[in-house]
């Protein structure tokens, strides 16, 4: 159990502010709160960082998607 490397990786799949899968599919580079970069292509289906976007909800905290791996 280490609660350090847990906090790095979650913080590395969070990014500040309201991002919607149309968001993503723009191809803009966003940067995570722990500071890695993270980039969807335009075109094509919808992969961050190579991994596939399996699903987006909008929630009253932000918008989660799920992703079929780690990024």
């Amino acid at each position: 159990h280490d609660p350090q490397a847990l906090r790095a990786l979650v913080a590395s799949h969070v990014t500040p502010g309201r991002i919607s899968a149309a968001d993503l599919r723009a191809g803009e580079p966003l940067v995570s709160v722990g500071g890695t970069t993270i980039a969807a292509p335009p075109g094509g289906p919808l992969l961050v960082n190579g991994a596939p976007v399996i699903a987006s909800e909008e929630t009253e905290y932000g918008v989660v998607h799920i992703v079929g791996g780690l990024i």
